[in-house]
């Protein structure tokens, strides 16, 4: 899914003047818990589909075709160790509710967490110390590796992924430079603070008291 180039223009100076890139990680990485315990399937859908929109929003494009085969493909082989009430069958296969709300729960989590990461990966991303740049540096590049399809052909396969870690290793250096120039904003703004605090207040409410 991509949004038109002016509206993807504009969602990211939203996003730019709204959270530092450093505040936004932060604030990803402690989302992960609340997330990954939520045990309400329709709360934990609810919450997947709203990391997609604001990683949609952010970077403009995301593949969700990416996270429909991880559901489907969890769901599906969930199914083969069936417990819990018998739904229907197919012809000897039986569906049960068990497994298939562990697979719904299994595969709503991993694409859940595939959007967050999205969300918090920026060429901009500035983390202290030299462990904190190298592992910016780190996530940035599996991000930027699995944004294209590789075209790959027998016989060329090794110069086809060659070519892909160039390519991604001068957008890296491009993309850096453009933004220590323009790199204003403080890591703990007032709007950033808020956008924070108001994400994990929600997400760990719902994780401890239930709406649904």
């Amino acid at each position: 899914m991509k949004l038109p180039s002016s509206v993807a223009k504009k969602t990211a100076d939203f996003w730019n003047r709204l959270i530092s890139p450093s505040l936004l990680f932060i604030t990803v990485m402690l989302c992960f818990p609340a997330y990954l315990f939520q045990e309400n399937l329709q709360i934990l859908a609810g919450e997947m589909l709203f990391f997609l929109l604001l990683a949609l929003t952010k970077r403009g494009k995301i593949r969700i075709l990416t996270g429909v085969f991880i559901i489907l493909g969890v769901t599906f082989f969930s199914l083969f160790s069936p417990y819990g009430k018998v739904l229907f069958y197919i012809s000897s296969f039986s569906v049960t509710q068990g497994a298939l709300e562990t697979g719904l729960h299994r595969g709503l989590s991993l694409t859940g967490m595939v959007f967050l990461s999205q969300l918090a990966v920026t060429p901009k991303l500035r983390l202290p110390g030299k462990v904190g740049a190298f592992m910016a540096q780190m996530f940035w590049y599996l991000e930027a590796l699995g944004q294209e399809a590789l075209a790959l052909k027998k016989g060329r396969i090794f110069t086809v992924i060659d070519q892909r870690l160039y390519e991604v290793y001068w957008e890296e250096k491009e993309e850096t430079g453009s933004s220590v120039v323009t790199e204003t904003q403080k890591i703990f703004s007032l709007s950033g603070v808020v956008f924070s605090l108001l994400m994990l207040g929600i997400l760990y409410f719902l994780l401890f008291y239930p709406i649904l």
